[in-house]
C-alpha cells in the first residue's frame, strides 16, 4: 500500500556508511559546546556552537531516520 510518502533513498555506503553518518555527526553535536566553552567564553563563540548544535541535531535527526530505513531494507530483504 503506498502511502504516497517518498521513501528515502538508498546511501551510498549502505548501512555501514549510515552508522558511520550518525556516529560523526553525534561527535560534531557533543564536541561544539564544549569546545566552545573550553577555550573561552566570548559571546560569538557561544552562538557558534550553538548555530553548530542546532544544525547537527538536524543532520542527526535525518541520518538516525536514514539509518533505520536501511535496517528495515535491510530486513524487509530477508524476509
Amino acid at each position: 500500500m503506498d502511502t504516497g510518502r517518498s521513501r528515502m533513498p538508498e546511501a551510498p555506503g549502505g548501512v555501514v556508511g549510515a552508522w558511520f553518518n550518525v556516529l560523526v555527526c553525534t561527535a560534531i553535536v557533543v564536541a561544539a559546546p564544549i569546545y566552545a566553552v573550553t577555550t573561552g567564553v566570548s559571546g560569538a563563540d557561544l552562538v557558534i556552537a550553538l548555530g553548530v548544535v542546532a544544525v547537527g541535531i538536524g543532520l542527526e535527526v535525518y541520518f538516525v531516520r536514514a539509518l533505520l530505513s536501511q535496517l528495515r531494507r535491510r530486513r524487509e530483504r530477508r524476509e
